[in-house]
Parts: structure tokens; sequence; C-alpha cells
């Protein structure tokens, strides 16, 4: 008997080379010829050398025709017939590895979760075609999203079962597949953002509209009255903020006349010295006609003093003036 001479890589590649050539059957037809076949070539080789090993297509024909099925007649050739055989050989060389590193208890391990994957495939294929239509969400939040990823799903399945699957589908499958593998991580990152964001407790802020000068409740104030410890009414008082910067009230630092009904026309007091007075309360106001192109007061402009909503008010102090209106 002659010493081995055949290297385990290279009986590992032939038998993954006969196992692509049997490619046209089914994976039971496949498992069920080349049973044992690494230790039959073994055997084969402790006898003859690899080099009598011969070809591979030959030797996967030999075997058909042990088994009764038909020999292949020519192996695929030009590209598409070898895209259409390419899942196969994929398979063979994938055999190949799991035999050659006793990973078959790990392979046989994740065969059990493929309807699992088959489900996560669907939901991806949901996502890519939801996107499409507007209706980007995690899960389905309409008829039409649970529709579209029911079909995603049952079509994931029926295609890992086997069922709905032309032999042209096989490339685009896999290479759907790889594509899926790939983004797997940025979608599960996706789901717990989209997750995190729908449980986070959150409060409508209604945004007031912005108005210079000063405000109350978002709404524009137009006058200011202010009333002494008696409460008399005062007129001409000046008033200040805590950094001793004038309070205007309309927010404008020129002369120009200010509406805010466009029919009265508050201006400022000329009386104070060296700035325009918009501090000086109560305001003034003129009539739409008392005000010239330039937006400044006429001169024939008679300003008035606008009707303040009480005459007095209650005195301070536990005084017992009468409130009058």
């Amino acid at each position: 008997m002659n010493t081995l001479t055949a290297e385990p890589e290279a009986i590992t590649r032939f038998a993954a080379a006969v196992r692509a050539a049997l490619s046209d059957l089914s994976a039971e037809e496949i498992d069920e010829l080349t049973d044992g076949l690494e230790a039959d070539l073994i055997e084969a080789a402790s006898e003859s050398g690899v080099q009598h090993m011969g070809d591979p297509r030959q030797y996967a024909n030999d075997l058909r025709q042990a088994a009764g099925y038909s020999a292949r007649a020519t192996p695929p050739q030009g590209v598409k017939a070898r895209l259409r055989a390419f899942p196969d050989e994929i398979r063979a060389e994938w055999r190949a590895i799991v035999e050659r590193f006793g990973l078959g208890r790990l392979v046989d391990f994740f065969a059990t979760l493929r309807p699992v994957w088959w489900v996560f495939r669907g939901w991806a294929l949901y996502l890519l075609v939801a996107g499409l239509v507007g209706l980007w969400n995690a899960l389905p939040t309409t008829v039409i999203g649970w529709l579209i990823l029911v079909g995603a799903v049952v079509l994931s399945v029926q295609f890992g079962r086997g069922r709905w699957l032309a032999r042209w589908m096989r490339v685009p499958l896999v290479l759907g597949n790889i594509l899926v593998v790939v983004a797997a991580p940025f979608l599960a990152s996706w789901v717990v953002t989209a997750t995190n964001s729908a449980n986070s407790p959150s409060a409508y802020v209604e945004e007031l509209p912005w108005h210079p000068g000063i405000t109350m409740d978002g709404q524009q104030l137009t006058n200011i009255f202010a009333y002494d410890e008696n409460g008399a009414l005062l007129e001409n008082v000046q008033l200040f903020d805590q950094d001793g910067n004038p309070l205007d009230l309309v927010g404008s630092a020129g002369p120009e006349a200010i509406t805010l009904d466009g029919m009265s026309y508050l201006v400022p007091n000329t009386d104070v010295p060296g700035r325009v007075g918009w501090n000086v309360y109560p305001l003034s106001v003129i009539g739409e006609g008392e005000v010239t192109n330039e937006g400044l007061p006429a001169s024939d402009a008679n300003p008035r003093v606008p009707k303040a909503p009480f005459t007095s008010v209650r005195p301070l102090a536990a005084r017992d003036a009468v409130v009058s209106e």
C-alpha cells in the first residue's frame, strides 16, 4: 500500500469541487451522494496518491451514475451560467470549511435559528419599502404599513424555505443577505434610538411671539399708568430698570411715533433733556392725521394723555379714601 501523499487541503478542495459539480441537485441529494466523501478520498489517496484523484466533475458524474442520476452533460459556461451556479459553489466551499475546522455542531445550532433570520430579513425589507413610500417606522402605524411588513416577512420565509424562488433570484438573494448582514448593526441602533425617543416624555411648549419693548403674558403693553400712595393718578413719571436703563415700552430709541393699532400713535415725551423720553409715563398719543410722511409728530400735533383705567385707586397703608371710577 502506498504512503499517503494527498494533503488534507487538497482533498478538501477536491471534495468541494465535486459538490459544486453536483449543484444542480437538491441539498439532500448532494448530501446523500457525498456522505463520507473525504474518507473515501483519503483511502484512495493512500493507495494511489493525490495525482490520481482525477477530474472532480468526472468524479461527480460517476457518483450520479452509481446512484441512478443522469450525468451532467457539460459544466456551466458563460457569465449567466456561472452566476446561476455561484450560490451552489459558495455552499460547497462552505461545507468544506465546516468539515475542515469541525464546525458542524456550531453550524447546526445556527441552522435552528434560520426562521429568526428569515423574519429579520423580511423586517429589513419592510423598512426599505416603507421608507420609499414615506412610512419610515420601526413598526407600522398604518394598515398599509402592516400589509407591507406581513408581505415582506411571508416572502422572506418562503424564500428561506426554497419556495417562490426562481433560479435567477438566487444570486440577488445572496447579495441581499449580505446587505442585510452589513446593515444589521445600523438597523439595531436605529431601533433602539427610535424606541427611546418614543418612550421619552414630551411636553408641548408654546413659542410666544417676540415683541420689542415690554410685554406681559406675551401681549404688548401699550401704556403704563402710575398712582401715588394716596391712590392719585400721576403724570410725567420717569421709570428705570435695576441698572438705570430707561423702561422703553415700545422698544424704540427714535423720535418717530409708534402705532400699535394703526389708528392712534404713541409719542415720546419731549421734555427729557439729552434723549428721547420714551420712559415718561403715561405716554401721550396723537391721531393718524397728525403724523408726517417721515413718521414724526406733525408740528401742529396735539399730544394728549389717553384715558386712564381708573381716576384713582385705593390708598396704601390702610387709608380710607374712596376709589372712584
